[in-house]
């Protein structure tokens, strides 16, 4: 058995109910109401903001705007875009160079406000902050009772009690992908986790034209191949080996759907590609982050810290069986933080990124179950350190809205 491996590890050690989804349901609603709090409060320090190459702006925003405004920042200003106008048919964005330009973003959470906003008559912010409220809350739900099955009811509760009071878990109310891309995302790893191939494909589809966070998942994909390969003297692992094959084959095509997408709507077959660059020159470091840390640090201390990931990325692979994790969402992790720092810029943006690691669910595993499970053993000591932890997320997420989310001078870096 692998950290890839398709079937449980262990047993199951609970049954997901009902109520289950409702816990989690209500931890995020609760959660999302602090963030709302830190939103209002820390809203009258943003400044008023027009189009620039810097920030781009639909329309007007105002100088310490309200609640459905301030959640629109950033990113949300540029799904605004789409959902008001679609993509844009001006060849000049695309250069040379590219601008900046709403094709570097995924049609599927800019069409549902759009569809929100024409069925309700609200405006973009309620209509997204909708969408995205509504998404997080099902991301959690489908989270929980997963987790309930594989890791038991207090680590999987605990764990999507971490993921909503992450410092960047406001993204799961504002105008961004987050909330949608979760909703997908989980039902997507437990399809391919318990090896229901169909509902795993078409979910891949949907992510396509959600966020691109395909690669990784082709990456997951093709590793839980070769080991089957590598073991297909076993008539289980023998079984596994077409499907698997297909879905990596799924993963890959779906991954360029949208640059594909994006070269038919224009007519410029490198469109999305150029479109990316122009995000990371005014990033201004290539190379992803090791690049980008090379120019800054050095390129020895880089080779050092690669060398190190290196090492650990091999000692995982190697561990016995019972350290491994009976899902495999930390090999999720790790593939999908690997793929943030070769694919993205060096900016806060990695904290963001990191929500769909799905980062508390690992440790969490192995603090209850891993070597210091007797010194944890006391319910009432777990509950006091998962306190004690979810007050320093929320203290550092209102740090976080304070400082980079609410826009407070005309040259910020994005959150």
């Amino acid at each position: 058995m692998t950290s890839v491996a398709l079937r449980p590890a262990r047993p199951a050690v609970a049954v997901a109910t009902r109520l289950d989804a409702v816990v989690a349901v209500a931890v995020f609603l609760v959660a999302r109401a602090v963030s709302a709090v830190f939103l209002v409060v820390s809203a009258p320090d943003q400044i008023a903001l027009t189009d620039s190459p810097t920030y781009h702006v639909e329309g007007t925003s105002p100088a310490a705007p309200g609640y459905w405004q301030v959640i629109t920042n950033w990113d949300g200003q540029w799904y605004e875009t789409i959902a008001r106008h679609g993509y844009p048919d001006d060849p000049s964005v695309l250069g040379p160079p590219a601008e900046r330009n709403p094709y570097a973003f995924s049609p599927l959470y800019p069409f549902l406000c759009r569809a929100v906003m024409a069925v309700t008559g609200a405006g973009f912010g309620v209509a997204g902050g909708l969408v995205s409220l509504v998404a997080g809350a099902v991301g959690c739900a489908l989270l929980a009772r997963w987790l309930v099955v594989t890791r038991g009811r207090m680590t999987a509760h605990l764990a999507v009690a971490g993921l909503v009071c992450f410092p960047t878990a406001v993204l799961f109310q504002a105008t961004y992908t987050e909330s949608l891309a979760l909703a997908v995302l989980v039902p997507t790893l437990r399809a391919i986790h318990e090896e229901r191939w169909r509902p795993a494909a078409g979910l891949l589809v949907v992510l396509a034209v959600t966020r691109p966070i395909l690669a990784p998942l082709a990456l997951l994909l093709g590793l839980a191949l070769l080991l089957a390969l590598r073991h297909r003297d076993d008539p289980a692992a023998r079984v596994r080996v077409r499907p698997l094959a297909l879905l990596t084959v799924l993963a890959g095509v779906c991954t360029l759907a949208w640059p594909v997408a994006v070269a038919v709507m224009t007519g410029v077959p490198t469109a999305y590609f150029d479109t990316m660059r122009a995000w990371v020159r005014a990033g201004g470091l290539g190379g992803g982050w090791v690049g980008g840390l090379a120019q800054l640090v050095g390129p020895v201390l880089v080779a050092l810290l690669v060398a190190t990931a290196l090492a650990f990325a091999v000692v995982r692979l190697r561990r016995p069986d019972r350290f491994r994790s009976p899902d495999g969402l930390g090999t999720w992790g790790t593939s999908y933080l690997g793929y943030v720092l070769m694919t993205t810029t060096v900016n806060p943006s990695l904290a963001r990124y990191a929500l769909l690691t799905l980062v508390p669910v690992e440790p969490l595993r192995r603090a209850l179950t891993g070597p210091l499970d007797r010194v944890v053993r006391s319910q009432s000591r777990v509950l006091l350190g998962a306190g004690l932890l979810l007050c320093a997320e929320l203290a550092v997420q209102l740090w976080w809205v304070r400082t980079l989310f609410v826009v407070t001078s005309p040259v910020a870096l994005p959150p």
